[in-house]
């Protein structure tokens, strides 16, 4: 008699059972599937895992009142034995070093199940969302994982069919950093000659740890090597006097997504800036007196250029004509200038 379900109890009834010699005490032995189970001797038995699907039956024996050994009495077996699902214990451990780059490990060897367990089906979590594609037993962390913190839940199906799960695991520290270098370089476009602009172009540099705002110092190299330019911090430069058979170049610097300083990243240089003709201001003054036998003086400091004086060469003349030989920074005015 009883419920023919997992965790319940039967119990052998030989109130049916009689003997005209009279009976004794009886013994007993449970089977499962007519195979006796071992230490089921019981009048009473309760159903387990093992049980589940299989049919449940007891044979009695006893010895009547005049000593005769009676027995083994069968009875009908029962149905089959119906399952109660058995909770898994446990739930799953992260093992590894939770660092940019490091696999963690869903070990499961903490989980059991009175049902048995199955193959399990994994699920990475970032800060208890779902990891797309993230469903291995196996997880490689990512710049994405940095800072956030990493869980993993399991399921299966037990021994008797039920599906167990998800399975949650306690979740790792925040993801530590490993910095990852920047590729490329910046490139500088415009033209190399004077008075030009020059921008410093940085698309073709990139990081996994993500780019930041860039700073920029602009570079002059006349043959001892580059030379930072004072002031020149902008992602533009515009050529000048000073920069004219100098080769140029920029660096940039900045900070990543992780707050990690990358830099400075220096592009190649360019050719040699050309120069473009810096047309001079001022004229020549003339001091002196204007008189016959009197000296003039050629005063040129006047005169100025942004490329740079070079050695005056002079020419005097008279009502706007060339004089022949006047070719000095001086001239004596004679007879032929009177009233000129």
């Amino acid at each position: 008699t009883g419920t023919v379900t997992e965790n319940e109890t039967l119990t052998a009834d030989t109130s049916g059972i009689s003997d005209a010699d009279g009976l004794g005490a009886f013994s007993y032995q449970w089977m499962r599937d007519g195979v006796d189970i071992a230490g089921a001797t019981g009048s009473t038995y309760t159903l387990g895992d093992a049980d589940v699907g299989r049919a449940i039956s007891v044979k009695v024996s006893y010895t009547d009142g005049n000593g005769t050994a009676e027995g083994p009495l069968t009875s009908a077996a029962t149905a089959a034995v119906a399952n109660v699902n058995d909770a898994p214990a446990g739930v799953p451990a992260i093992t590894g070093t939770v660092t940019e780059n490091e696999t963690l490990t869903a070990d499961t060897s903490g989980i059991s199940d009175n049902d048995g367990l199955g193959a399990f089906s994994y699920q990475w979590m970032r800060d208890g969302v779902d990891i797309g594609g993230a469903t291995g037993s196996t997880y490689t962390l990512g710049d994405a994982d940095v800072g956030r913190a990493i869980s993993v839940k399991v399921s299966y199906t037990d021994g008797n069919g039920t599906a167990e799960g998800p399975l949650t695991s306690a979740a790792t520290a925040a993801v530590a950093n490993v910095n990852d270098a920047p590729a490329g370089i910046p490139t500088i476009t415009g033209t190399a000659t004077e008075d030009q602009v020059l921008t410093a172009d940085t698309s073709g540099i990139t990081d996994a740890d993500g780019l930041g705002a860039f700073s920029y110092q602009w570079y002059r190299d006349s043959g001892g090597g580059p030379v930072a330019i004072a002031g020149a911090t902008a992602s533009t430069y515009t050529l000048g006097d000073a920069d004219v058979g100098s080769a140029i170049s920029v660096a940039v610097s900045y900070t990543d997504g992780n707050g990690t300083a990358e830099g400075p990243l220096t592009s190649a240089a360019t050719a040699a800036v050309a120069n473009v003709n810096d047309a001079p201001a001022g004229v020549p003054a003339i001091t002196g007196t204007v008189t016959e036998n009197e000296t003039l003086t050629a005063d040129t400091s006047g005169i100025s250029d942004a490329d740079g004086l070079g050695a005056f060469s002079y020419q005097w003349m008279r009502d706007g004509v060339d004089i022949a030989g006047a070719t000095g920074s001086t001239y004596t005015l004679g007879d032929a200038d009177v009233g000129r």
